[in-house]
């Protein structure tokens, strides 16, 4: 379910202490808040922008633009964090 992993692959932190996680089973990365509530889950399994085949890392910039190595698909998709109000 969300909020549980099976294959994580990877961690990052956005500016605002976010923490996303990458898990090559579920497809996707989720996102957290600093006490560990899950805010947003990204991604299922395909071949679409936004869908992933295997994700295998992430990182984020200094401007929050987020990477995701997608394995299978042979790209690295970038996603933008914006900040709320």
């Amino acid at each position: 379910g969300m909020g549980m992993f099976d294959r994580p692959k990877g961690l990052a932190l956005d500016s605002e202490n976010h923490l996303y996680v990458i898990d090559s089973a579920f497809s996707n990365f989720q996102i957290f808040d600093q006490d560990g509530n899950l805010l947003l889950f990204v991604g299922n399994y395909g071949e679409d922008p936004g869908l992933f085949r295997l994700p295998s890392g992430i990182f984020i910039d200094k401007n929050d633009r987020i990477y995701v190595a997608d394995q299978i698909n042979r790209r690295v998709q970038i996603f933008q964090y914006l900040k709320g109000n």
